[in-house]
């Protein structure tokens, strides 16, 4: 039959930024105890996924299989792949983007396909300047989510992927061809998000049987994918 599986968002729940939260590694202990699979979902793009599996597994003291975390990153990826999209460019941390020269993409300052907004924790004004000069030069562009800000340590919010959007589409210098609401700016963007019924495979992980592979089916957007 279909494994019964429990989503997580690993950051509002189980940590903040980079310190687990008191007793987070019990709760997950006991999941494991319970024979329950545990997938942790997160929009956090400022790390490769595995740096980001290495601090959770440093803080709560747990082994956790790739697919048992879920982020922007693998929906990037899967876009790009469907899309046929090779070279790349944009506001993200140089960590994500090493992790996508891995999986084959080519970082391409000069001619980019396409142009990726994310939480971009090395942000520089030269970068800026190049990635909006792409955008009003024709290069469509992808946003991984979009909130504003982003929970920090000592209770602070940090800038996010939100509102560097925000901050890329008052460069426009030219006129929009599709309106979508108030916000018209951002109408030539295209949010990727998942779908979690779709994302889970009933295939068993050849690694770990108890683990089910995951496997990115739907790639939507808040935004008509015609765009891109």
């Amino acid at each position: 039959g279909a494994q019964k599986i429990i989503f997580i968002g690993w950051r509002r729940y189980l940590y903040l930024w980079d310190k687990a939260y008191n007793g987070s590694n019990l709760f997950i202990k006991k999941l494991k105890e319970l024979e329950k699979n545990c997938v942790g979902l997160s929009n956090n793009d400022s790390q490769s996924k595995e740096n980001r599996l290495k601090l959770l597994s440093k803080e709560l003291g747990i082994k956790f299989e790739e697919n048992q975390l879920l982020l922007p990153n693998d929906i990037i990826e899967d876009f790009m792949l469907k899309k046929h999209i090779k070279r790349f460019d944009g506001l993200i941390s140089e960590d994500l983007k090493k992790e996508l020269s891995k999986k084959g993409f080519i970082a391409d300052i000069k001619r980019p396909e396409i142009i990726i907004i994310g939480f971009d924790v090395d942000l520089n004004y030269k970068k800026l300047i190049r990635v909006i000069t792409h955008i009003n030069n024709g290069v469509k562009f992808i946003l991984t989510h979009s909130d504003p800000l982003c929970p920090y340590k000592n209770k602070q919010e940090i800038p996010d992927a939100g509102l560097m959007v925000n901050m890329v589409s008052e460069g426009y210098n030219t006129p929009l061809k599709n309106n979508i609401g108030e916000n018209t700016k951002l109408g030539r963007s295209c949010e990727v998000s998942w779908s979690f019924v779709s994302a889970v495979t009933k295939s068993p992980n050849p690694k770990n049987p108890n683990i089910p592979n995951i496997s990115i089916k739907a790639v939507r957007s808040i935004f008509p994918l015609k765009l891109i």
